[in-house]
């Protein structure tokens, strides 16, 4: 049973994850990775302004909240993680989405340790 993913809110929660995390950036997802005392999972999902109307950016991170659902139960918790989608999220195929989120967590050393 996994802990329910806490909504990171307020300017001053996501400044201490961009200037205090660690990122890790590939062709879909730039994510921010902060360490946390809390047993829970915080994340926030955004897409920058440059990508798009809202139309298109509010699509980007749908999809890159479906995508982190997917994987959401392998996530450790006592991590606060910002994803950002970049533009590739707006086409590309799903799986590739997933896989793609995957790897940068994998990297990020945030996945649970049974799972390879």
């Amino acid at each position: 049973m996994s802990n329910p993913i806490v909504t990171l809110k307020g300017k001053q929660e996501f400044d201490l994850v961009f200037q205090q995390g660690k990122s890790y950036v590939n062709r879909h997802f730039v994510l921010y990775v902060l360490p946390s005392k809390k047993d829970e999972k915080r994340i926030a999902f955004c897409a920058g302004k440059k990508l798009g109307k809202a139309v298109q950016r509010n699509r980007m991170r749908r999809r890159a909240k479906s995508a982190f659902q997917q994987l959401a139960d392998r996530v450790k918790n006592g991590y606060s993680l910002v994803i950002i989608a970049r533009f590739p999220v707006y086409n590309d195929g799903f799986d590739f989405l997933i896989n793609s989120l995957f790897i940068l967590l994998k990297r990020a050393g945030v996945l649970k340790e049974d799972i390879q």
